[in-house]
């Protein structure tokens, strides 16, 4: 392959005249047809964008090729248009596109394709659609362009109106690409669409893979048709497919979600009894729906199982944890439990943390661990805040609480209610009544965003007063 050799490479790479490497490269991809070659065109692109920089515009690099006797063929033009589309200049693409037409060439499909590309990337849906409208001979690479972008911006009415004239002009979505709009659809709930396309993909015979089954099954759950849901995994095993650790951790987590413990647990077995062994993300969810249920125990043996299972917890693993040991109130286990582990702390677990120096009664490990957060970088959210409000309420270290509501609202304008809520009633629990009515009142004077909970723990607070 001429234009990816090293003798090749250096010559474009160390040529003093960018004018003349380009022409180099033009006589290479012309000569040889190596168009296709995504990896030869990174030679080429610091000349490229150099030369472009002189020259101002395409049109200019255009006549300095002519002034030396290069001759302006359509392919010119187009491997300009790829090289520009390589190296991420958006905004350059779209000239050797009009100079083609300027200079007497109709643009073919790949050219149309990249500026497509482009539009979509740049944001102008209705453009690139517009393209892709008035392609004469849309390619299925052009159908599959618009797909992906339409994809990532979950836009799915445009998506049903592309396949559907994809499949009128006899273009077949490969299965990745089926897999992608079912996606879409799913994400959105839309159910009938997303049927309609498993019936398109069983007709044309394209193989219902595990990971299909799982987008479904994960759809079910999120509409809560979690015996719909229970059905679909019986019917995937009855089609030869095998469940995977995705497909049983979606059914475990929407059934704990849903208070069914029970069942949860039957597809946790079913699941190791396949011979699947739960991965870190299957245990953390665990832990965590375990805690919100109130079967601390259990929580806390999937905890100390990963060790059996040489699985290293991650930090969500002992904000999980943490969690389980403040609703459970077995504030000794901690030590026990974090012993010999290295932990990769992120704000998630130092919230957690100070959630439980708060409920355990260590307000001042938590005004360091507020203070160690703040030296590391970490920058506080109202998670950290509400937990260190509670935390210094419950000690009766009142007027650092106060200090520290002050002090969050200079530095957050958007405080939301549930701050305010915490430091009212933490005032009116430890009786220190009047000046919970003095920072609700003044609250309301700012007019701070209060819910109706901020007003019920002030109406309480009124009522002992």
């Amino acid at each position: 392959m001429i234009l990816t050799s090293p003798i090749v490479q250096s010559t474009l790479l160390n040529c003093r005249s960018d004018l003349i490497a380009l022409i180099f490269f033009l006589w290479c991809v012309q000569q040889h047809n190596y168009f296709h070659e995504a990896v030869a065109f990174d030679c080429i692109l610091n000349a490229v964008q150099r030369l472009t920089e002189q020259c101002k515009t395409v049109k200019g690099v255009i006549l300095e090729l002519e002034s030396i006797g290069c001759v302006t063929k359509a392919k010119t033009f187009l491997i300009l248009l790829r090289i520009y589309w390589r190296g991420g200049m958006h905004e350059m693409v779209f000239e050797p596109y009009e100079q083609m037409e300027n200079y007497g060439f109709v643009p073919n499909t790949f050219a149309r394709n990249v500026v497509m590309d482009i539009l979509f990337k740049i944001g102008q849906v209705d453009l690139a659609l517009k393209v892709l409208k008035e392609t004469q001979v849309p390619n299925f690479l052009m159908f599959n362009i618009a797909l992906v972008h339409l994809f990532k911006l979950n836009d799915v009415c445009h998506i049903r109106h592309v396949l559907r004239v994809m499949l009128r002009m006899g273009y077949y979505p490969n299965a990745s690409t089926f897999e992608m709009v079912l996606n879409s659809f799913c994400k959105m709930e839309r159910l009938g669409e997303a049927y309609q396309v498993l019936g398109l993909m069983i007709g044309l015979g394209i193989t219902i893979s595990a990971s299909i089954w799982t987008i479904l099954i994960n759809m079910l759950c999120q509409l809560r048709r979690l015996a719909l849901a229970g059905n679909h995994l019986q019917k995937m095993a009855e089609t030869g497919c095998s469940p995977n650790v995705v497909t049983y951790s979606t059914l475990i987590k929407a059934f704990m979600k849903s208070k069914k413990v029970s069942e949860a647990f039957y597809f946790l077995k079913a699941m190791e009894y396949s011979g699947h062994v739960p991965d870190l993300i299957l245990c953390n969810v665990l832990i965590d729906c375990l805690s919100k249920v109130g079967r601390y125990q259990d929580a806390i043996e999937v905890f100390l199982s990963l060790s059996k299972q040489n699985i290293s917890p991650d930090a969500y693993t002992f904000s999980s944890v943490l969690s389980t040991i403040c609703l459970s109130g077995r504030f000794t286990l901690l030590p026990e439990l974090v012993d010999g582990h290295i932990i990769d702390a992120d704000l998630v677990f130092f919230n957690s943390l100070l959630r439980y120096f708060c409920k355990a009664g260590f307000p001042s490990a938590a005004m360091e661990l507020y203070n160690d957060m703040i030296d590391r970088g970490f920058t506080p959210d109202k998670c950290s805040f509400a937990g260190l409000l509670s935390g210094l309420c419950a000690a009766r270290r009142v007027d650092e609480a106060v200090d520290l509501y002050h002090g969050i609202l200079v530095m957050n304008n958007d405080v939301d209610a549930h701050i305010h809520t915490i430091i009212i009633d933490g005032l009116v629990k430890v009786g220190k009544f009047h000046s919970a009515i003095r920072i609700f009142r003044k609250a309301m004077m700012e007019k701070y965003p209060l819910d109706i909970v901020s007003y019920m723990v002030a109406i309480s607070g009124l009522l002992r007063v």
